[in-house]
């Protein structure tokens, strides 16, 4: 008979009884059990809301696109990073904190790590330039005369190469993601 050699956490397609392994010890929750389920619903609400209000900004955006005024697309662009967060990795942590440990092997958790990145340090870059645009705004009368669709464009656009040239260092092998101390999400691990 031959050994499993699989890498714990990983689907084994061979396994009848579950379709996942038991985790491995680095991907336990070492918070209570009450605990990992009150953040589980904690999660679930603020998912919810997150995706309901930045997808009728994101929608709204789709068909007024013509119509937004430039430092709009920063506040859209802010959308999307929360928005995509709370699409594709808010779930991954739900599920991993009712389940008391995080159940998508090391491949789920370079996974999480990337977007959580991209999205997080998108939403956080924005917002600085949201604060810079508000900035200039106020101290400055001619600020609006200036500035065009094609300059926020280009500054959303540095953004996304920023942050996704960031998140993709560690899978290229400077650093790498890993189990953060809680043992239910993942993060980067420089």
């Amino acid at each position: 008979m031959s050994e499993n050699t699989d890498p714990p956490c990983v689907w084994n397609a061979s396994e009848n009884t579950s379709l996942f392994q038991e985790p491995a010890a680095e991907f336990k929750s070492t918070l209570s059990p009450q605990c990992d389920v009150a953040i589980g619903v904690f999660l679930i609400i603020t998912g919810s809301l997150s995706l309901l209000g930045n997808g009728v900004v994101v929608i709204t955006f789709l068909r007024r696109c013509k119509r937004l005024k430039p430092p709009e697309l920063m506040a859209v662009n802010l959308a999307v990073c929360d928005f995509g967060y709370s699409l594709l990795g808010a779930p991954l942590l739900i599920y991993s904190s009712f389940s008391h440990a995080w159940w998508f092997g090391w491949r789920g958790c370079r996974w999480y790590g990337v977007q959580g990145f991209v999205f997080g340090i998108g939403s956080l870059l924005t917002t600085m330039l949201i604060s810079i645009d508000r900035c200039l705004k106020i101290c400055s009368f001619q600020y609006g005369q200036w500035v065009e669709q094609r300059h926020i464009a280009l500054l959303v656009l540095l953004v996304w190469i920023y942050t996704t040239a960031w998140a993709i260092l560690p899978v290229l092998g400077f650093g790498s993601y890993g189990p953060e101390p809680f043992g239910i999400s993942c993060t980067i691990d420089w």
